[in-house]
């Protein structure tokens, strides 16, 4: 069997095969696989989404899972004094387990309270005494027990005479004048006189024990 000689740059069969083997594996190491590049663009995708979500919570809904799993609450709430005002009440509690490092009067803002089956928000906090304690106050207005009211009216003449203003006053009932804020209680209790309605009377006088009494100037056609 007789051979050809080689000529030039020209390879052996068998090399040729095998670098073509060699330079065709450098390219596909070289080359990310399809599977690869859908995996990572999928962790891409979820870590921007997971990122997305969190950032859209509202950082009170973190606060609020922070103090629950703190224990924060209201402990010990009472009656603080009698009436404060037409039909409201002043409840007052302290604020349990506030956690380190909170602000303590915006954890109090924030921390509601159930009272008469109505969830409220204090209407003022107040910090102070031994450990900075937090202290809440609730003015509630539907105390139906609060409800005072105006009678006996006492007539007091034109004031003066061609003004078209006459002055009459009333005493304040439903007022217990032991426990009562016996000023915000007859600012604040509404008067319906004649048709006419007024929140409260324009003068209020305390006469000592129940007798609190209310001052209005109405018109009066009767007075010009």
């Amino acid at each position: 069997m007789s051979t050809q000689p080689l000529r030039g740059n020209q390879r052996p069969p068998s090399y040729q095969a095998l670098n073509q083997d060699v330079e065709a594996g450098r390219a596909a190491k070289d080359q990310p696989s399809i599977d690869s590049c859908t995996f990572a663009t999928i962790v891409i995708i979820l870590i921007l989404t997971v990122f997305v979500l969190v950032m859209s919570v509202p950082i009170d809904v973190w606060g609020r899972s922070h103090r629950y799993w703190a224990g924060t609450h209201w402990e010990g709430l009472t009656v603080n004094g009698g009436c404060s005002a037409f039909r409201a009440r002043k409840y007052t509690a302290e604020l349990i387990n506030v956690p380190f490092g909170d602000n303590p009067a915006v954890v109090c803002g924030q921390a509601e309270l159930i009272i008469h089956g109505l969830t409220l928000l204090p209407t003022y906090c107040t910090i102070g005494g031994k450990g900075d304690r937090v202290w809440g106050t609730w003015i509630v207005d539907d105390e139906p027990s609060c409800g005072t009211w105006w009678d006996e009216v006492n007539d007091m003449g034109c004031t003066p005479q061609g003004s078209g203003k006459r002055r009459i006053e009333m005493k304040l009932f439903n007022y217990n004048s032991k426990i009562d804020d016996w000023s915000d209680m007859c600012r604040t209790t509404p008067l319906e006189y004649k048709g006419v309605h007024y929140d409260g009377p324009m003068s209020c006088e305390n006469q000592g024990g129940q007798n609190v009494i209310g001052s209005w100037f109405i018109a009066d056609h009767d007075c010009r």
